[in-house]
């Protein structure tokens, strides 16, 4: 995706695609992780709903510190 993103748009855009997508890995690195400690005791409802609030809680955080600067 990000070479087509580069030869459509240039490297700068390209750059900012890389930048979203690093930030974006965490959100999902703590998703699987929530899934992968809590589902054998708390069981699937729970377990998921835990993940997303804190994926839903993290990309927040994350969005909030990236518009500051």
């Amino acid at each position: 995706m990000s070479i087509f993103i580069h030869k459509q748009n240039g490297s700068a855009a390209a750059l900012k695609h890389f930048r979203s997508y690093v930030t974006s890995s965490a959100g999902y690195a703590c998703f699987y992780l929530i899934l992968g400690m809590a589902l054998p005791s708390l069981g699937i409802g729970i377990t998921f709903l835990l993940a997303t609030l804190a994926i839903f809680g993290l990309n927040g955080l994350t969005l909030f510190f990236l518009q500051r600067n």
